[in-house]
């Protein structure tokens, strides 16, 4: 039973675009019978400046795929059978800051202990991480809006992301990336994404933006 905030509010401590009753005092849902009728706009401003108050962030969240068959056919045309699973997850967390700032995750490697670890890193992760992911996305969405005619507001915000989703076998975790971004600008910015754009927009942050050949399984599912 999700509540939506007003769009003054949607910078908010909400996951993939939604907030919960229970994030919020139980007393200010009290049911109208056991309200007081002079007491009731009060609870609903309470509730709304509540939300003001406490909307500091957003996540949105993201889970790996796993193809039962068909892959990867579907980046030939072909169909293919997939779902998500909630084991593990991507989170791009998204918080109000005054200018736009990405900022690395573990998946980036920055720093190493030694030449040695440096090594095991490199060969086991390649030289990309996370980071470029959450450009790429930032930018398609951008793009997205700007061909739709729809205008976003100029608040800035940082962006971070984490994952537990284990690499080099065939999850997805790239792609979950970009979708839980793509999720967490949507609720920035108050921009309704149906299923079927998340996917596609996240698709093309994959194959027009990052030039990496990919079908639309993965991201059919995790949209």
């Amino acid at each position: 039973e999700a509540w939506h905030p007003p769009s003054s509010c949607r910078n908010g401590t909400i996951v993939n675009g939604r907030a919960n009753k229970r994030t919020v005092p139980s007393h200010l849902f009290s049911s109208a019978s056991n309200v007081p009728t002079t007491q009731r706009p009060i609870n609903a401003l309470l509730t709304i400046a509540y939300f003001c108050y406490m909307a500091q962030n957003i996540s949105g969240i993201a889970y790996p795929r796993a193809a039962l068959i068909g892959n990867p056919s579907d980046g030939f045309g072909g169909m293919a059978i997939a779902f998500v699973f909630s084991d593990f997850r991507a989170e791009v967390r998204l918080e109000e800051h005054d200018s736009i700032r990405l900022l690395p995750g573990r998946a980036d490697h920055l720093e190493w202990s030694d030449l040695v670890s440096f090594r095991s890193s490199v060969s086991s992760m390649g030289y990309y991480g996370g980071l470029r992911l959450l450009k790429a996305a930032l930018l398609v969405f951008t793009k997205h809006c700007s061909e739709s005619g729809i205008a976003l507001h100029e608040r800035g915000f940082k962006l971070s992301y984490t994952t537990d989703i284990p690499v080099l076998l065939g999850l997805s975790g790239s792609s979950a990336i970009i979708a839980a971004c793509l999720r967490a600008l949507s609720a920035w910015y108050g921009v309704k994404l149906e299923s079927w754009q998340l996917a596609d927009l996240a698709w093309r942050v994959e194959t027009e933006e990052l030039r990496i050949p990919a079908g639309l399984q993965d991201r059919v599912a995790q949209a």
